[in-house]
């Protein structure tokens, strides 16, 4: 497989992945509704606080599955073997952009998330994704030495 052809399945796989992601949550975990009222211009001013508080909660859940998803996709395209190297660029890619998808899907309520939620996320990733990459790269050094 030419280069430009493996570059462009990688590029196919990141996005597909992403919008598979971002549908299947659609899918499966609906937003929570936005409050009506009788007066259109007010439904957009004000909203009740029960449905501030289901919004931060759904947003923050959306933030957890999705990067998880993206975190774990990383971790795969790290993991794979090389000769698969265009699979192993469209799981990083497709990881890469769910895990900024699941940091937009915060939004404005990424202060109310609080770390408690986005500083675990994001510290077992990057420790997995070192020791993964380490060892891949390790992996890559040995063989390299040992054809010498």
């Amino acid at each position: 497989m030419n280069l430009v052809i493996k570059l462009a399945y990688g590029a196919a796989i990141a996005v597909l992945m992403v919008l598979t992601v971002v549908f299947a949550i659609r899918a499966a975990y609906e937003p929570p509704e936005e409050p009506r009222y009788g007066d259109p211009a007010r439904a957009y001013k004000t909203a009740p606080a029960q449905y501030e508080e289901d919004r931060q909660d759904y947003r923050r859940n959306v933030f957890l599955i999705a990067g998880l998803v993206g975190l774990g996709s990383m971790a795969a395209g790290v993991a794979l073997a090389k000769r698969l190297d265009a699979l192993r660029l469209g799981l990083i890619l497709g990881g890469v952009a769910t895990f900024i998808y699941s940091f937009s899907q915060a939004g404005e309520d990424i202060d109310d998330i609080g770390t408690t939620a986005i500083l675990p996320v994001a510290a077992v990733g990057l420790v997995a994704l070192l020791l993964l990459g380490y060892r891949r790269l390790a992996e890559g050094d040995e063989s390299a030495t040992e054809g010498s």
